[in-house]
C-alpha cells in the first residue's frame, strides 16, 4: 500500500478548506432566499436584479442562469465594486448546492452591500426543474472566430446578450444584439421603467430578419447599473453615441420611445456620423412641464370629469402657476446637480432622477438642428405624452412625418404591435424623405369671423378678421387670419397663421391654449388679464414680439421670439405685467 504523506501545508489546506465548508454552512443566513419561480418570473418579465454566478469557469461554461455574470465567491466583493454596483442594488448569488455563494454573500455583507439573496436549491434545484439555462462555448482555437454568446432573450437566431462597463455613468449596462450580418442598423432606445429593452419584445425578432439590431438598457434601469447619478438627457445621448460607436458600423436608424424619444432627439441633434433617419415614439418631456401637466388635465376632463374634479383641476391649475417661480427652477436644477439633493429629494432613485430632469429640459435649440427624416409614432390614447406634443414635433422638425396609432396608449410597439411594425418597416423601406408640411391657407380674404355668447365653434380657413366675446370651447384651425381679438373667451388654436398690422392677437380675460402658431404684426401678441399656453409658436414683432399690460400667466414650450427687444428661443413660465418683449 503506498503511504500518504501528510505536511503541515497539506494541513493548513484542509483546514482551511473544511473551516470555509463549515463557515458557509453557519453563514448561509447572511443571505435572504429567492424562489426559483419568482427569479424565472422576473427574468421573462425583464425585472430581475443583477445575478451572479459564483462556480468555476468550466461549471459556468457547461450551463448557467441567463443573463448571470461570473465572479468567484472569493472576489465578490471588488469585482462588483470595480464594476460601480452600488451597494443598494440587489444582488443574486448562486453556486451548484450552496456553500461556495454562503462565503460570497458573508464576504458582500462585510464589504457593505445591503440587499444580497441566495437562490433557493441553486443552480442544481434550477436545472431539476428544467428552467431555462444558456451556455457559453469553449475559446475558439488560434486563428478561428469566435461565435456569438447564446444568452437571447428575444429568441433570435445570432441574438446575444452581454453585460459591458460603460464610461458614461461608470457602471454596467447590458447590451443585446442580433442580426450581425445585416449592413443596415437599427439602434433601440426605450423609455423610463425596470423594464428596459424587454419594451420592443414584439418589435427586436421582426427587425433582426433584414437588420443588425443594437438594444440595451439604459444606465439605471433594467440589467444595467443603478446609482444616485444625474440621468439626464444630455448624458444618455452621450451614452447612445458610445453605443453606436462600440458596436454599429455603416448606416443607421435611431427609434426612441418615451424617454427614450427625448434621448434620441438629442442624440440626433449632434449629427451623428451614419445616423440615416429617427423613429421618435411617444416621446415623454419636450413640452414645459406646467403645459405638459395641463395637457394632461385636459385629457381627464375629455375622459368625462365631474364637477367636483373640475374644482380640483382648477385648484391644480392654480397650484401649478404658483409653483412656476425662479427659485422653484433653480431649486430643480440644485437638486439634480448635487449627490446628496439627489439621495435626499429623490432617494437617489434613478426613475425619478430622469424623470425630473427630463422634464427640466429645454428642447427648442435640438429641434431646429435635426437634418436627417423623422417618422412620429403615436398612441391615440396616450396619456402620458400628450398628442399635442407629436404635432409640435411633426410641425416644427425641419423633416418630419406623424402617424397616429389607433387604440393604442402611450407604448404602441406593445399595444398594436403588428401596426407599429409595419409602419416602422415601411418607413426603413421607403427611403424616402418626409411629406411635405401642411400650410395654412394664404391670407387676403375679407371675411369676418363672428362668436359671441357661444360654445363650441369651429373656425377654418381664410378671415380678415375673427372676433371672439365671452365665447368657450372655440377651435380655429388651419386658419389664415390677419387679426385675431379674444375678450372673455377660452380658444384652442393650431397650425394657424396670425399676421397683422398693429398687432396680430389681442387677448383680454382669456384662455388661450396655441399650439404651431405663427404670429407677426408690429405687435405680434398683446396681453392683458389672461393665459396663454403656447406649444410650437413663433413670435415676430416689428417693436416687441410680446406686450403685457395687466397681470397674465404665460407658457412657452420650444417657442421662438423675433423682435428688436428679444431674439431667440422661449421655453418657461411667468406671471407678468407692463412687460414688452
Amino acid at each position: 500500500m503506498q503511504e500518504t504523506m501528510i505536511t503541515e501545508d497539506s494541513r493548513g489546506t484542509a483546514l482551511r478548506v473544511l473551516l470555509a465548508f463549515v463557515l458557509a454552512l453557519a453563514l448561509s443566513g447572511c443571505a435572504a432566499g429567492i424562489a426559483r419561480d419568482d427569479l424565472f418570473v422576473r427574468l421573462r418579465d425583464g425585472t430581475a436584479p443583477m445575478i451572479v454566478d459564483v462556480r468555476t469557469q468550466g461549471e459556468y461554461d457547461r450551463d448557467h442562469i441567463p443573463g448571470a455574470v461570473r465572479i468567484p465567491f472569493y472576489a465578490i466583493g471588488t469585482r462588483l465594486e470595480e464594476m460601480g454596483v452600488p451597494k443598494t442594488e440587489p444582488v443574486v448569488l448562486y453556486c451548484e448546492h450552496g456553500p461556495r455563494a454562503g462565503i460570497g454573500a458573508f464576504l458582500l455583507r462585510l464589504a457593505g452591500y445591503e440587499s444580497v439573496y441566495s437562490l433557493d436549491g441553486h443552480m442544481k434545484g434550477w436545472r431539476i426543474h428544467s428552467l431555462p439555462r444558456e451556455t457559453r462555448e469553449p475559446e475558439p482555437a488560434a486563428g478561428t472566430q469566435r461565435k456569438s454568446s447564446s444568452v437571447d432573450p428575444f429568441n433570435t437566431v445570432d441574438g446575444s446578450l452581454e453585460i459591458v462597463q460603460e464610461p458614461i455613468f461608470g457602471g454596467r449596462a447590458a447590451v443585446y444584439e442580433a442580426g450581425r450580418g445585416h449592413a443596415r442598423s437599427v439602434v433601440l432606445i426605450h423609455g423610463l421603467g425596470d423594464n428596459g429593452m424587454q419594451d420592443w419584445s414584439r418589435l427586436i425578432p421582426v427587425l433582426a430578419r433584414k437588420y443588425h439590431v443594437v438594444a440595451f438598457d439604459l444606465p439605471g434601469f433594467g440589467r444595467s447599473s443603478r446609482q444616485n447619478a444625474l440621468y439626464s438627457p444630455e448624458r444618455y445621448a452621450d451614452f447612445v453615441n458610445w453605443i453606436v460607436r462600440k458596436y454599429v458600423q455603416g448606416p443607421f436608424i435611431a427609434v426612441g420611445h418615451s424617454l427614450g424619444g427625448a434621448v434620441a432627439l438629442k442624440f440626433a441633434a449632434a449629427a451623428p456620423e451614419g445616423l440615416e433617419r429617427l423613429v421618435v415614439v411617444d416621446a415623454a418631456g419636450i413640452l414645459h412641464r406646467v403645459a405638459l401637466s395641463k395637457c394632461l388635465l385636459r385629457i381627464g376632463e375629455n375622459n368625462g370629469t365631474s364637477g367636483s374634479a373640475e374644482k380640483v383641476n382648477d385648484l391644480t391649475r392654480a397650484m401649478l402657476d404658483a409653483m412656476e417661480t425662479k427659485s422653484v427652477t433653480a431649486g430643480i436644477e440644485n437638486v439634480l446637480a448635487d449627490p446628496a439633493l439627489r439621495l435626499a429629494v429623490l432617494g437617489g432613485s434613478p426613475a425619478r432622477i430622469a424623470s425630473l430632469a427630463l422634464i427640466s429640459d429645454d428642447f427648442s435649440a435640438e429641434l431646429d438642428r435635426i437634418r436627417v427624416p423623422v417618422l412620429i409614432l403615436w398612441g391615440e390614447r396616450d396619456a402620458v405624452s400628450p398628442v399635442r406634443t407629436a404635432k409640435v414635433l411633426a410641425a416644427r422638425l425641419p423633416s418630419a412625418r406623424f402617424e397616429l396609432i389607433r387604440n393604442a396608449g402611450h407604448s404602441p410597439m406593445l399595444d398594436q404591435p403588428e401596426r407599429f411594425n409595419d409602419l416602422l418597416l415601411a418607413e426603413f423601406e421607403s427611403g424616402g424623405d418626409s411629406a411635405p408640411k401642411p400650410v395654412p391657407p394664404a391670407d387676403g380674404s375679407s371675411r369676418t369671423g363672428v362668436c359671441s355668447g357661444k360654445q363650441g365653434m369651429r373656425f377654418t380657413g381664410d378671415y380678415d378678421l375673427l372676433s371672439l366675446k365671452n365665447c368657450r370651447g372655440v377651435e380655429i384651425r388651419d386658419a389664415s387670419v390677419r387679426r385675431l381679438e379674444a375678450s372673455g373667451s377660452e380658444a384652442v388654436i393650431e397650425n394657424t397663421k396670425i399676421a397683422g398690422e398693429d398687432a396680430g392677437l389681442r387677448a383680454f380675460r382669456s384662455e388661450l391654449t396655441l399650439t404651431n402658431v405663427d404670429i407677426t404684426g408690429n405687435v405680434a401678441l398683446k396681453a392683458s388679464r389672461s393665459r396663454l399656453d403656447l406649444a410650437g409658436v413663433r413670435l415676430e414683432g416689428r417693436t416687441s414680439a410680446v406686450t403685457v399690460e395687466k397681470e397674465s400667466f404665460l407658457v412657452f414650450s420650444v417657442s421662438r421670439t423675433d423682435s428688436p427687444v428679444r431674439k431667440g428661443y422661449m421655453h418657461g413660465s411667468s406671471t407678468v405685467q407692463n412687460t414688452s418683449y
